[in-house]
């Protein structure tokens, strides 16, 4: 039976991650940290349980130790790979230290826990987006670039990028492999999530708007003549949490995969603006305005109706930190993906609209969240 060490087992994606290797047969250690009054075996099975409702805890095949990525951590025996799923994932740059902590120092450290533990194989979970201004020029990014002299939007984008670097570093005394997948989002079949951050933090204030305003007008159709800058042709590459699971379960199920890059993306992204115009429908939204800009201003509004004047203000607030993924062309490519796979790589979900009336169905039932796991 093989062992892996799994970090970020409370977070989003190691959950989903976790479950699929443990159908497979694969005994898991999971690493994970206490908090306030739950211990950290409570909380990752209150996280495989909030994933899997149905999901069963076998101590024969799950083990939890306490700790934290960025704390020394003693050896162990008999792990024959290491899954580092564990980030945190934030824009705040108030918070730039701790992301720097926890996602470098944090792999670089879980790193040596593996060679001071002889632990054969090292799977790292970076993201698509470590090329920052590259992005800005359009065209494909391919999995085998890296370093391309760019300038990161945010103190996050750096943090993986190093992080990505220093488990290059070690290809030559570990067996690495390295998964970059884009926006994560939903389950894609029941819309489950447990963080409402990122995609969710653009339409949420629409929402609220839209409730607001049903509750004083009783209409269930609301005109929001907002203008709102973007660039239309930016492409929105979400991909639900389900799929990019099964497709790193996948890869790592292949010898060929050692010492690949991989890019866990969706080939046929919506664009941004597509995208909008079909969640505004979903929420009943009308007269919504997008003017055509490359690289959107987030101006103060000149409405003169003081009312749209503080809506639009408002959305403008809450969407700039993700103007960076909003508003850029790049494609990612995905060769090395489908050349491991083969026969067995499934495309990602279309992002049409039967998906996403069934995400919005359950942030509305959960009222876009008010709790989230950010630090997992």
């Amino acid at each position: 039976m093989k062992t892996i060490l799994l970090t970020g087992g409370t977070g989003f994606l190691g959950p989903c991650l976790a479950l699929k290797f443990l159908n497979d047969g694969v005994r898991i250690i999971f690493l994970a940290r206490s908090k306030k009054d739950k211990s950290a075996t409570e909380r990752v099975i209150e996280a495989l349980r909030f994933t899997d409702q149905h999901f069963s805890w076998n101590q024969d095949m799950c083990e939890v130790i306490e700790g934290d990525v960025t704390e020394p951590l003693p050896r162990i025996k008999g792990i024959d790979r290491i899954i580092h799923c564990a980030a945190l994932l934030s824009f705040d740059e108030r918070e730039r230290g701790q992301i720097l902590k926890v996602n470098h120092e944090g792999t670089k450290n879980m790193l040596d826990f593996a060679l001071r533990s002889n632990v054969p194989e090292f799977g790292y979970i970076s993201t698509a987006y470590i090329f920052g201004d590259k992005r800005e020029k359009g065209g494909k990014i391919f999995e085998d670039e890296f370093n391309c002299d760019q300038k990161f939007f945010n103190s996050y984008e750096e943090s993986k990028f190093l992080a990505e670097g220093a488990v290059r570093n070690k290809a030559r005394e570990i067996k690495i492999s390295i998964f970059r997948p884009s926006i994560v989002i939903v389950n894609s079949l029941t819309g489950l999530t447990s963080s409402f951050t990122g995609f969710y933090t653009v339409y949420r204030s629409l929402h609220s708007i839209k409730e607001r305003e049903t509750k004083k007008t009783g209409k269930s159709i609301l005109s929001l003549p907002i203008n709102f800058f973007c660039n239309p042709r930016s492409w929105s590459n979400l991909v639900p949490v389900d799929w990019v699971a099964n497709t790193i379960f996948l890869l790592t199920t292949r010898d060929e995969s050692v010492g690949k890059t991989f890019h866990i993306v969706n080939e046929s992204p919506p664009t941004f603006k597509e995208l909008t115009e079909s969640t505004l429908g979903i929420l009943g939204i009308k007269d919504f305005n997008f003017f055509d800009v490359v690289n959107p201003p987030f101006v103060p509004s000149r409405q003169k109706d003081r009312l749209l004047k503080a809506m639009e203000d408002g959305i403008r607030k809450e969407w700039k930190p993700y103007t960076p993924y909003i508003s850029l062309e790049e494609l990612f490519d995905c060769w090395n993906v489908k050349n491991v796979l083969g026969d067995s790589y499934t495309p990602c979900p279309s992002i049409s609209g039967d998906l996403l009336k069934v995400i919005l169905e359950y942030a509305r039932k959960e009222n876009f969240g008010r709790k989230e796991i950010k630090n997992a």
